[in-house]
């Protein structure tokens, strides 16, 4: 009989901690949820104003480029070294060019040698002019402009920018990817005078020039953070292996393109990641910056 009250006393004294415990468990399990989502919505107002500031430094960098680019396009110096046909000439004639051109044009007009300055110029008669690496003269350099299509007509005046890729300017790949990668702009220089598209400015950015206005705030965040055309090509990424590869998961890009939000969460290597988006338009056509964070 003992026994019988015994185990019944148990009961309720289990029945009555449960009554307290499973409220309490409530509460907390509320004030979790509460707390994670506001720490949440902390971390994406955080994001949002550090992918606001990434672009504008983006910008700025960009029409830098624009503006030294309109100083070359007006320099007419220029035309006279798109005349000449280097290729009847020694190599010593064309590298002696070259350096006419850094000494007598590019550094004059950056004494501070703090802007970007021209990396190369293809004439209209097919010649290389490689400031970057004078000794990376070849015709598969050459090739891989016309790849680009730099002289399309369609181009008019405009300057086009492309994705990151291996900057085949240099003869000598660096090790660091970001120093080996690079963004190339181009545009089509008009000659009044001889009444034809002279020669073709080539531009190429160390992707590491980009890299540099955010890499920081990617430690900071803990995450990464990708810059990308409207067709999902890297033009920047703290991502080494999205960078080598050239291009933004297709999956990913899609659910971006579908996203009528500026925030979304993804599946992805069978974990959870919180992905904040930056749409933009400018000058250089649609660029977004994506910031990716392992939930």
């Amino acid at each position: 009989m003992k026994k019988k009250k015994t185990g019944a006393l148990k009961r309720k004294m289990l029945f009555g901690m449960l009554l307290i415990l499973i409220p309490v468990l409530g509460v907390v399990t509320l004030l979790f949820w509460q707390t994670r989502s506001a720490l949440k919505e902390e971390y994406i107002r955080t994001a949002h104003h550090d992918l606001r500031e990434v672009s504008r430094n983006v910008d700025e960098k960009v029409d830098e480029v624009y503006a030294m680019s309109d100083v070359y396009a007006g320099t007419d110096e220029f035309e006279d070294y798109a005349e000449t046909i280097y290729s009847k000439r020694s190599s010593s004639y064309k590298k002696g060019a070259i350096v006419r051109i850094h000494e007598q044009i590019l550094e004059p007009l950056d004494r501070l040698n703090r802007r970007e300055k021209l990396s190369a110029m293809y004439t209209w008669r097919g010649e290389l002019l490689n400031f970057r690496d004078p000794n990376q003269d070849t015709e598969e350099t050459k090739h891989e402009l016309e790849k680009m299509q730099v002289n399309d007509p369609a181009n008019l005046m405009q300057l086009i920018w492309y994705p990151a890729r291996e900057n085949f300017l240099l003869s000598d790949k660096p090790k660091d990817i970001h120093e080996k990668m690079a963004v190339f702009a181009s545009r089509r220089v008009f000659s009044r005078e001889h009444n034809r598209y002279e020669y073709v400015q080539i531009f190429a950015l160390n992707e590491g020039v980009f890299y540099d206005l955010y890499k920081d705030k990617a430690k900071a965040l803990r995450g990464e953070i990708y810059t990308i055309d409207g067709e999902g090509n890297v033009i920047s990424s703290s991502d080494e292996e999205i960078l080598k590869e050239g291009k933004i998961p297709e999956r990913l890009f899609e659910k971006v393109q579908d996203s009528s939000t500026k925030v979304l969460e993804i599946g992805r290597n069978k974990k959870s990641y919180l992905v904040d988006i930056k749409n933009q338009k400018s000058m250089t056509g649609e660029l977004l910056w994506l910031f990716l964070r392992h939930k």
